[in-house]
């Protein structure tokens, strides 16, 4: 398989340790209503180059939330996941975290974080059931990405 690669090193570094990775928690802000665009772009340069590695991994979204909702920045995070076919962890709490002293989160959002990781585990530890005893998924891993230069 010919490896794609990012003009952004930090981006290639993920990219190249995918391999090893079983579950992927990807983190945002929501500042203004909108994800902010650094996440939006990380993603989409990771993505775009190692979506394969990632296909059928365990994986979740957290927001740090300060003005807004994040409804609509939720599945926009959880859209890149899904689209490298991973297995998306919920949680009842859109990934919402509200905190609102810098590096400390609140109770509800100890709780949200907690259960986030549980669930991803939870599913890294399926994953991990399902490939000792030999049960593999009916679709083929993702190949290629829809690629723009003809």
């Amino acid at each position: 398989i010919k490896r794609r690669k990012c003009i952004f090193e930090g981006v290639n570094e993920i990219a190249e340790k995918a391999d090893e990775y079983t579950g992927l928690i990807i983190g945002g802000s929501v500042l203004y209503g909108s994800l902010n665009k650094e996440t939006v772009s990380f993603m989409e340069r990771l993505m775009r180059s190692a979506n394969e590695r990632f296909a059928y991994k365990a994986g979740a979204s957290l927001l740090s939330v300060r003005k807004g909702s994040c409804k609509d920045s939720y599945a926009e995070l959880n859209h890149f996941l899904s689209l490298s076919n991973m297995v998306i962890a919920g949680n009842q709490d859109c990934g919402a975290l509200h905190g609102n002293e810098e590096g400390v989160l609140s109770e509800t959002d100890v709780i949200t974080v907690t259960t986030v990781i549980e669930n991803v585990i939870w599913l890294m530890k399926a994953s991990a059931l399902a490939e000792e005893n030999k049960i593999t998924h009916s679709l083929n891993p993702v190949e290629k990405i829809t690629d723009f230069m003809r």
